[in-house]
C-alpha cells in the first residue's frame, strides 16, 4: 500500500497499481523498447522505502526501482562487479536503518545495496565458515524490533543475524528430527514479526 492507499499487486503478469477507491486499475509490463519499463514481468516481492519509493524483486530480472517522482523504473541487473547483483531471482527485499537495502536472492544470498555509493557487499554461504549464510538461496526475511535480522532459507533453515558486531556471524535454526522443538522444516519461506515481538514462521 502506497502513500496514496493504493495497492501494489505482484503477479506473474506484470505488475497492478490499484487506485484507493477501487475504479482505476493500472498495468506496467515489460517493453523491450522501453528501458525504463519493468525488466520481467514475473513479480516476486514489492517493498516501500521510507521515501515512498518501490523496490520489485522479479523471478528472472533483477530489482526495479520505482522513483515515483518520475514515474519510472530503473533495473539492477546481474553482473560481474559490485555495482551489480550477483543473482538475477529475488524473492525478498528489507531496508536497514541507514536505508541500505538488503536484497535476497535465490542463488546468490544476500545483496545489500548502499544507496548512498550504489555499490553491493555480498553475504554468501561459505563451506570454510560456519557461521556464514546457511543456504544462498533465500526465501524470506524481516528485521525485528530489536534489530536483528531473520533469513529464512529453502533447505538451509532459519538464520539469525545481530550487525552490532563484525564479522558478521549467523545463528542458525534447523530442523532436528530428535527433537520436537527444532524448527519442523528447513525450508522456510515465509517470516513474520507479530505485536508482542514473536516471530513466525512458515515452512
Amino acid at each position: 500500500q502506497d502513500h496514496l492507499n493504493n495497492l501494489w499487486v505482484g503477479t506473474y503478469n506484470g505488475l497492478f497499481v490499484i487506485h484507493k477507491d477501487g475504479k482505476k486499475v493500472f498495468h506496467y509490463v515489460h517493453d523491450e523498447n522501453d528501458r525504463t519499463s519493468l525488466s520481467q514481468n514475473s513479480i516476486y516481492t514489492i517493498y516501500g522505502d521510507v521515501k515512498g519509493d518501490f523496490w520489485l524483486g522479479t523471478y528472472a530480472g533483477g530489482v526495479n526501482y520505482y522513483d515515483r517522482s518520475f514515474d519510472v523504473f530503473k533495473s539492477f541487473t546481474a553482473g560481474a562487479n559490485d555495482s551489480k547483483l550477483n543473482y538475477m531471482v529475488v524473492s525478498a527485499i528489507i531496508e536497514d536503518p541507514k536505508h541500505n537495502l538488503w536484497i535476497g536472492t535465490e542463488g546468490g544470498g544476500i545483496n545489500i545495496y548502499d544507496n548512498k555509493t550504489g555499490h553491493f557487499k555480498y553475504l554468501m554461504h561459505d563451506l570454510r565458515d560456519p557461521h556464514s549464510l546457511s543456504s544462498n538461496n533465500v526465501k524470506a526475511m524481516i528485521r525485528s524490533t530489536e534489530g536483528d535480522y531473520w533469513i529464512g532459507t529453502h533447505d538451509g533453515g532459519l538464520n539469525v543475524l545481530n550487525t552490532a558486531k563484525e564479522p558478521f556471524k549467523f545463528k542458525k535454526f534447523v530442523n532436528d528430527p530428535e527433537d520436537a522443538a527444532s524448527l519442523s522444516n528447513n525450508r522456510v519461506i515465509s517470516l513474520y514479526e507479530d505485536a508482542r515481538q514473536d516471530i513466525w514462521i512458515g515452512t
